[in-house]
């Protein structure tokens, strides 16, 4: 039996969140924020039928552009991992949306709790194909 996708309330934007907030890229951090809706479905488009009902763990959502494709296109389950406590109030209100499939984990990813269990890891060819999908939705 095919599980349906819970649709999430309407939310303000990234851009009204980055302004709303006052938020901004740091690059010390390395941040990047994906603004464009369209290559953030398009990038969680390119995992199903592997998102469907699957955890994912997203490093760094910042202020959940791509952490909301990936719910609104199907995933069972987001694991946010982020060390940056100013996106505190976005992921806040996208988790209060989309309990119980999202969770934020606050802190370093190399340093999360070793009592944590992620899910067991993608082959390497797997890897390489995540990776060639992201790049294919982004050109």
């Amino acid at each position: 039996m095919a599980s349906t996708v819970r649709r999430l309330p309407q939310l303000p934007s990234v851009a009204e969140i980055i302004r709303l907030y006052g938020l901004s890229a740091k690059s010390e951090l390395s941040q990047n924020f994906l603004l464009d809706l369209n290559i953030t479905r398009r990038i969680a488009r390119c995992l199903n039928p592997h998102l469907r009902d699957s955890t994912v763990i997203e490093v760094g959502p910042g202020p959940g552009s791509l952490t909301t494709a990936l719910l609104q296109e199907g995933a069972g389950r987001v694991i946010a991992v982020e060390t940056d406590r100013r996106f505190r109030p976005p992921l806040s209100l996208l988790m209060d949306a989309a309990l119980p499939r999202l969770s934020v984990v606050w802190g370093d990813i190399l340093q999360v709790d070793e009592a944590y269990e992620p899910p067991p890891r993608a082959s390497r060819s797997r890897d390489h194909e995540l990776a060639g999908c992201a790049w294919a939705a982004t050109h």
